[in-house]
């Protein structure tokens, strides 16, 4: 038995239209991770800053002499 063209294109047609409306059809949108509090960004900032400062003050004892 042999099969039509139409038969074929309409076929792959069917099978895309299928697996895109399974495919985009999610019952819930997925979230992301929670934003973070100010209070959370400010002690994280401040953690960084005292980080810098440290490093900087070791770096500078070590490599170039205070004037």
């Amino acid at each position: 038995m042999r099969t039509g063209s139409g038969s074929i294109v309409t076929g792959g047609l069917l099978a895309i239209w299928i697996l895109a409306t399974v495919g985009c059809s999610s019952p819930q949108p997925v979230k992301g991770p929670p934003s973070p509090s100010n209070q959370e960004v400010r002690g994280h900032a401040d953690r960084t800053f005292d980080k810098l400062k440290e490093e900087e003050r070791q770096g500078r004892d070590v490599t170039q002499p205070m004037r």
